[in-house]
This record gives structure tokens, sequence and C-alpha cells, in this order.
């Protein structure tokens, strides 16, 4: 069975402390098959590859071109969907954009289309929820279906940034939308401060036992991609998690990732993800040769089993 393959994710080098000064899409590009990387994922966020800025054939193909050109492939494409979220947008409008990201999911290779539930975590009536949870629903069963035909599945991303960030609610709206091409992408950083902080979760706050591993565990067969970082426990200017270099933070990474192998080790790529972290540029070039040592390490455990 062939190892994950190792992933980028471009978002990191125009937000945080590149916010002033992004890096084009080619420079992380360049940069990543430098570092030793075989994919990137791709931001839709400008500066990088917004959908309505690739709304041609030829430019979806010239942009998948630059990133093949380096010997690499998009494990992703993460698109800004800011102004229709799926949570409060109809789902006709909803569609519309979607279908924009999914051509670009085509034109550039890729089969993870992320998406999230687009609005912040709050106190909401009982009545309030049960509407933006409906919606949400609704919105996503459509989308994972017309995905199907052309070979793009939706990956819903939770965090403590958007509703729906505690774990019974994950696996609850989960299991709300009845299509098999709804996937996770499961985020270490993001699942240690739903897991273990309970961090943005309006009313009672609801943790894991066993933390990572646990929420891990329980969501299992519908992870179908990872994002690794590490993680201090607190969260960039109190929205979202602070996605620090590997052996950096308070995960033991190790642990989590070998009792979690039998799964990850089956998907096709693990995205090291470095958002708002103090320094991407190092902490990407630290992760290649952690996360290939684990690989190797758990592949021969399997070997050996």
């Amino acid at each position: 069975m062939p190892r994950p393959r190792i992933s980028l994710g471009s978002w990191a080098f125009i937000r945080g402390s590149y916010a002033d000064d992004p890096w084009s899409l080619e420079r992380v590009v360049d940069f990543a098959a430098e570092a030793g990387y075989e994919g990137v994922e791709v931001s839709g966020y400008r500066p990088h590859a917004h959908h309505d800025d690739y709304d041609t054939p030829e430019k979806r193909q010239a942009l998948r071109d630059m990133i093949e050109s380096r010997g690499l492939e998009a494990s992703g494409y993460a698109p800004d969907l800011r102004h229709v979220p799926a949570a409060t947008t109809e789902t006709e409008t909803y569609m519309a954009e979607i279908r924009k990201c999914m051509d670009m999911c085509t034109g550039i290779r890729t089969d993870v289309l992320r998406v999230d539930t687009g609005v912040p975590p709050q106190e909401l009536s009982a009545k309030e929820y049960a509407a933006l949870f409906k919606q949400i629903a609704e919105n996503w069963f459509e989308a994972a279906e017309a995905g199907k035909p052309i070979g793009v599945a939706l990956h819903w991303e939770f965090e403590p940034r958007f509703l729906v960030n505690k774990p019974t609610e994950i696996g609850r709206l989960l299991e709300a939308v009845p299509t098999e091409n709804l996937h996770l992408i499961f985020d270490l950083s993001h699942a240690y401060m739903v897991a273990v902080e309970g961090a943005r979760q309006p009313g009672i706050v609801q943790t894991e036992k066993y933390g990572i591993l646990g929420l891990g565990r329980a969501l299992e067969e519908k992870i179908g991609h990872l994002h690794v970082a590490d993680s201090d426990g607190t969260l960039y200017n109190e929205e979202s998690s602070t996605h620090l270099a590997l052996g950096r933070g308070k995960i033991d990474l190790e642990t989590e990732l070998y009792y979690m192998r039998h799964h990850i080790m089956k998907l096709s790529w693990w995205t090291m993800d470095f958002n708002y972290s103090p320094d991407p540029e190092t902490a990407a070039r630290e992760a290649v040769p952690i996360i290939l040592g684990y690989m190797e390490q758990f592949d021969l455990d399997r070997r050996l089993a």
C-alpha cells in the first residue's frame, strides 16, 4: 500500500505574519517543491487562486501547468466562500458558487473541495440553531451529490471559528447529510482546540475524554483528508486555532498519529497546515523529514504485524 503523499497548504503564506507581504502562489509552489513536498493545497483566497479569477478552462489549465511543472500535484482546493455562508445562504445561490469551485477542482485535478459552515459560533435559540443546521445540511447534500459525476468530494473542515464545533454536533451534522460524498478534513490543531480546550463553544462546553484520539476514533469513517500541525491551546486573534510547527506545542503528535494510523495511512494526502504559525517557512521545512519518519515507522509496523 503506498504511503500518503505530503502537501503544503498555501494559505499560511498570505495570513498572520505574511498578511502585509503575502507570497504569491507561484512562490509557495516553488518553495514547496524545493522543500521536498509532493503537492500543494491551493487557497482560493486572494492573492492566491480565487475561483472568479480562474473563470475559463484556459486559466485553470495554466494554473495546473504551473503546479505540475514543479513536479507537484494539487491535494485540494480551499475556496473563499465568505460571501455565501453554508448556514445562511439559499441552496440555489450556494450551488452557483460551489459549481465554480468544482470547476477549479477539475481544472487543477483535485477531488478535495474544502467547505465550512460559514458563520461564527453563537448563542442561539433551539429554533434558530435548527434552521441554520438544516440549511447547512441541505446545501452540503446538494453540493456533494453534484460532485459525484465529476469526481469531486466535499470535505468539511470543522474548527472553533465556525458554528457546529462540539464533538457530538459534528457527528450529528455528518449523519444529517445522507451522502457518501461528504467527508471530514481532520485538522489536528482544530481537533485539539475542539476536543481538549472546548474553544468558542456556546453554552455548555463539550470536550472528549481521550482528546484528539477520542474525537478521531468517533469520526474515523468520515475522515477523508488530514491536516497536520501542532497547537499550544490558543486561538489566533481569539478566532481560529494557532497552527504551530511540529513539536512546538501540546500535541503528542507521534502518539496521536500512531493510534489513528490504520485509517490515516490509507488517505491520499497529509497536508501540512501552518495557518497563523509565527514562522510558516521554517515550520514547513522542518515538517517533511518528521512526517516521512512517522510514515516509515507506521508502514514498518504494518508489515511486521
